[in-house]
């Protein structure tokens, strides 16, 4: 994983001082990064090993173990987007939306562009992610997965409307006028706000409605069955 990350950052480098947006770097890279589907079935003997009764510092040696045998069966793409993941949620993001969103909030900067843009979030997204979504399933090449109902994919479309960060991205590419610009970013702003209290209060107001699982134990193994949530 280190020899792809420096190579990563040397590829970054040379695309950024050939003129080039250095994001293209990070598309490039991440094609490069082998995937790999671990085989469960050569990790059952490890498990069956974990899984023998023991005293308690012996099992965990035997967890341990197990646990070092599986992280070395993830893929390198894996193990590198698990480790940027702290550093990307709780640095890189935050940053670059800062950086984007250097803008004066007042009344006179919403315009029909603003307009334009809130359209495009609240009801273009949810539109394209449900609607994509239904035909995948309609022509059968998907299935939702399981406890996840339309009504839930609704909620998801109306969250997908949180633009903040490549919206503003894609805003100061599009729009070279500076008074577009603030009319844009305003859009993603007020877009963005009005998608997380929306989808927020759809997915509440879905959950209340969606029986709840209880675990139970048939012949040793746990099952799921569902009851009515009584509000």
């Amino acid at each position: 994983m280190k020899v792809y990350a420096v190579l990563g950052a040397v590829l970054w480098y040379f695309v950024l001082r050939s003129g080039l947006h250095a994001t293209i770097a990070g598309v490039l890279l991440a094609f490069t990064v082998p995937i790999r589907k671990p085989d469960p079935g050569q990790y059952l003997a490890s498990l069956a090993d974990a899984a023998r009764p023991g005293r308690g510092e012996v099992v965990g040696a035997r967890l341990r173990d197990l646990e070092d045998l599986l992280e070395r069966a993830q893929s390198p793409l894996h193990r590198m987007e698990h480790a940027l993941h702290p550093f990307v949620t709780f640095a890189v993001l935050p940053v670059f939306a800062l950086v984007n969103a250097g803008v004066a909030v007042t009344a006179g900067g919403v315009g029909v562009v603003s307009f334009g843009v809130m359209l495009g979030l609240l009801l273009g997204k949810p539109l394209g992610v449900v609607g994509g979504a239904w035909l995948a399933v309609r022509a059968g090449v998907a299935s939702l997965p399981r406890r996840v109902t339309w009504a839930h994919m609704v909620g998801a479309g109306i969250l997908s409307g949180i633009g903040f960060t490549m919206s503003l991205f894609v805003s100061n590419l599009a729009f070279d006028d500076a008074d577009l610009l603030t009319q844009a970013k305003l859009g993603v702003l007020m877009a963005s706000v009005l998608a997380a209290l929306l989808g927020a209060g759809w997915l509440v107001l879905t959950s209340r409605k969606t029986p709840a699982i209880q675990t139970q134990r048939c012949k040793g193994r746990p099952v799921e069955s569902f009851r009515i949530r009584r509000s």
